[in-house]
């Protein structure tokens, strides 16, 4: 299993116990979320063979930061702007944050899983590191990533890694046209369809990978994507998704089983994961299906 990298911070004194640092990690990427609520001056530094991107929410009384081979940056305000350092860059410094509530998210993505997923950018060089730069949609896509960070492991899997593969595209994109834009439309034939809809009923209950599905089709995972969507409307995640509400919804009214029974069969972690995911998907919880009659069915069903 991949081993990533994360930033190290190095306070003046023990870190502040308001100091809270949220971690996670799917196939080919990890995240980090750190917010502090102190003014406790720190340092940190970051280097590795994965890329790193960052999007901060701080300000700071005073600060300076270097990536390696570029100018030193002394800007304070830096709320709302991103950093991104290629593999085997260094980014370092210090700083004493402004006395407010101070966070940043911090993504890592794998080089050796990116060039399987997206094969024709794995030729082209990596975008170059940046510091303190604005992009919305760098920034709303890493923001999708720290709410995957806010939830409970389970389930998420396949859609950790479409958000992956668009975070790169994106970096690509932000310094001009790249081979992923070029790419000519790719079908999906009815065969390979009914192939991953087969794989994924037999596989509800486990982790579930975009590299399972692209395997079945002989096509990259970027490619699955965008076929898979031309072909149906819908993405990978949000079909994997579907097919999971829909057999939990069979299991509630035709068993007795626990809900926490159902949700781990279906590929959630727990009961609460499939609760949210009704609720989400569906406007109710799934308790609702068993206090009335009809259970198992939606209102619109008739």
């Amino acid at each position: 299993m991949t081993r990533f990298r994360r930033i190290r911070l190095a306070f003046d004194e023990p870190p502040p116990p308001e100091t809270l640092r949220m971690a996670r990690r799917w196939r080919g990427l990890a995240a980090d979320h750190v917010r502090m609520n102190s003014g406790q001056a720190f340092e940190f530094r970051w280097t590795g063979r994965q890329h790193y991107v960052a999007l901060h929410d701080v300000t700071r009384r005073d600060a300076e930061t270097s990536i390696e081979g570029l100018p030193t940056v002394k800007q304070r305000d830096i709320r709302d702007t991103l950093t991104f350092v290629p593999g085997g860059r260094r980014v370092s410094g210090w700083a004493v944050p402004s006395r407010r509530s101070n966070a940043f998210t911090a993504v890592y993505l794998d080089p050796a899983e990116l060039a399987r997923a997206l094969p024709d950018l794995a030729v082209a060089e990596p975008p170059d590191p940046r510091l303190y730069f604005r992009d919305e949609a760098i920034r709303s896509t890493i923001l999708k990533i720290e709410r995957l960070l806010r939830t409970p492991p389970g389930g998420d899997d396949l859609y950790a890694e479409q958000l992956a593969l668009v975070l790169w595209i994106e970096l690509h994109r932000a310094r001009g046209p790249h081979p992923a834009d070029d790419r000519s439309p790719v079908t999906l034939s009815k065969a390979h369809e009914t192939l991953i809809r087969e794989f994924v009923a037999a596989n509800l209950a486990s982790p579930i990978s975009l590299a399972d599905l692209a395997a079945l089709t002989g096509l990259d995972q970027f490619r699955l994507v965008r076929a898979f969507r031309r072909a149906t409307g819908t993405t990978p995640y949000q079909y994997v998704l579907s097919r999971r509400i829909e057999r939990a919804r069979e299991l509630i009214g035709g068993t007795t089983l626990p809900l926490g029974e159902i949700a781990r069969a279906v590929g959630f972690g727990d009961a609460t994961q499939l609760t949210r995911a009704f609720r989400n998907r569906l406007g109710i919880a799934p308790s609702h299906l068993r206090r009335r009659p009809g259970a198992g069915r939606d209102p619109e069903d008739g």
